[in-house]
């Protein structure tokens, strides 16, 4: 028995939906700092600090050194802009091909054609002897190492990727490099630390850089979401997230029989998402559910 709900949800996954949200979130905070940043660094005369004290922190004496306490809270968001959306990609990209790889397991194991791999993570059916660790090892080929071996791989499991995609491999890189730049600059082996006692030298980003940062992540999952891994996926991703929430709502059965549950779930993924479901969308997701 497998899911025939195929129409996306949203007309897109719910992993790019909630990519979408994260984005958004990402470019509002990081136009916060940026349309702030001077209104912020110019305001020491205005701010009224308390006494010092033991206990207190963040007592600035001079302009001079809340400018520069400024200056480098810029750098610091700039940072966290742009690895939370080298982050985000990942996240995605996991996301997503483990919901492809669940609704159709025969990708990586030919011998499982037809099965539906949403059983599995439902506890209804037990899976096969080191199925989840397949499926772990085969995801993480898709998250590590150069960008030209990721779409490679992706490409090998799911099949020729769209031009847009393949063309963003330079500034995906690129974005990676970044933030493996960023990360390591913590560590014993950042670029210019010969000691872990010598000072973090912070690497500058532009306004340019964060811009492109979260532009190339929209980019790429726009590109890949609907064509490669919608067709995939179809309502495996609710269906899931419906097994959650029966799951935390022991009466869901009843509520199906009395004909309320569909109704309910949209409102809880209406919740999650700021975008509700089709009513017989859910109805069709509550039906199956309830028929295994």
């Amino acid at each position: 028995m497998t899911l025939t709900v195929t129409r996306l949800p949203f007309g897109t996954t719910l992993a790019r939906q909630m990519a979408r949200q994260n984005l958004t979130r990402f470019n509002h905070v990081f136009w916060v700092g940026e349309r702030g940043y001077d209104h912020l660094a110019s305001g020491f005369v205005d701010i009224k600090f308390p006494s010092p004290a033991p206990h207190l922190h963040g007592i600035y004496t001079s302009d001079a050194d809340w400018r520069s306490a400024v200056a480098e809270h810029q750098i610091w968001t700039r940072q966290y802009i742009l690895v939370s959306a080298a982050s985000l990609l990942e996240v995605y990209i996991t996301s997503a091909a483990r919901s492809a790889l669940a609704a159709h397991p025969e990708l990586i194991e030919p011998t499982m054609i037809g099965k539906d791999g949403y059983l599995f993570l439902m506890g209804k059916r037990a899976p096969p002897a080191g199925w989840n660790r397949k499926v772990k090892e085969r995801v993480a080929t898709f998250t590590k190492g150069l960008w030209s071996k990721r779409l490679a791989e992706l490409a090998s499991v799911f099949g020729p990727l769209p031009v847009q995609a393949v063309t963003l491999e330079p500034a995906l890189q690129k974005l990676q490099n970044t933030r493996n730049e960023i990360a390591h600059e913590f560590g014993l082996d950042g670029p210019t630390r010969q000691a872990q006692w010598e000072p973090i030298n912070h690497i500058a980003l532009t306004r340019q850089d964060c811009e492109a940062a979260i532009r190339t992540v929209s980019a790429f999952i726009a590109a890949v979401d609907k064509p490669v891994f919608g067709p995939l996926i179809g309502g495996h991703e609710i269906l899931f997230q419906y097994h959650l929430w029966a799951q935390a709502n022991p009466k869901a059965s009843s509520w199906h029989v009395a004909g309320r549950a569909a109704g309910l779930f949209r409102d809880h993924i209406g919740a999650m998402t700021s975008h509700a479901l089709g009513a017989d969308y859910a109805w069709a997701i509550a039906n199956y559910y309830h028929q295994l």
